[in-house]
């Protein structure tokens, strides 16, 4: 019959112990609730909060003829702290002029304007595009003759919290089928 030695044994466990809390301390690992597995809460001043800084015109929006009826097809997006799509709540403006000089976008007449809320659940539904990650807007046109010309769309957006952001694009003449 074989006797342990609990002395030994007890011995063993102990250089285990050590040995196997030596390799997780090199390989970087701790213990599950020890020191430094706990972030602090960051200050109400460190807290980034999600909102759009700025838009742009999205460059695939560009004029269309569906049957008799003439519209600008405008996507819209709105970009956060680090240039990424974001929804907000708000109310477009759009206004579209004629450009004198496409080349700098410089402004003619006012041909149009819209106005399309974003305010309401169901407004976000009917606008925003989860695809592209942008808002669509069909804006009709009475004057088949205007998509011919150079153009420029002004979009500006009042955001829910009241401050304004503004962009513009120049739409090149378009002969459509």
């Amino acid at each position: 019959m074989l006797a342990l030695n609990t002395g030994d044994d007890a011995m063993r466990y102990m250089r285990l112990a050590a040995v196997v809390a030596t390799v997780l301390a090199v390989c970087g690992c701790q213990w599950k609730g020890g020191p430094g597995s706990q972030t602090q809460p960051a200050s109400p001043t460190e807290i980034w909060k999600p909102e759009p800084l700025t838009m742009r015109v999205f460059p695939s929006s560009h004029f269309v003829k569906e049957g008799d009826q003439v519209a600008l097809s405008a996507r819209v997006e709105l970009l956060d702290a680090m240039n990424d799509s974001i929804k907000w709540a708000g109310t477009f403006r759009f206004e579209l002029y004629a450009a004198t000089n496409a080349k700098n976008s410089t402004l003619g007449e006012r041909l149009y304007a819209w106005n399309a809320s974003v305010l309401s659940l169901e407004d976000q539904r009917q606008y925003y595009d989860p695809i592209t990650r942008t808002y669509l807007f069909r804006l009709k046109l009475d004057d088949a003759a205007t998509p011919l010309h150079d153009t420029v769309l002004r979009v500006g957006m009042t955001r829910s919290n009241g401050t304004r952001l503004e962009t513009e694009a120049v739409l090149p003449a378009t002969k459509l089928k």
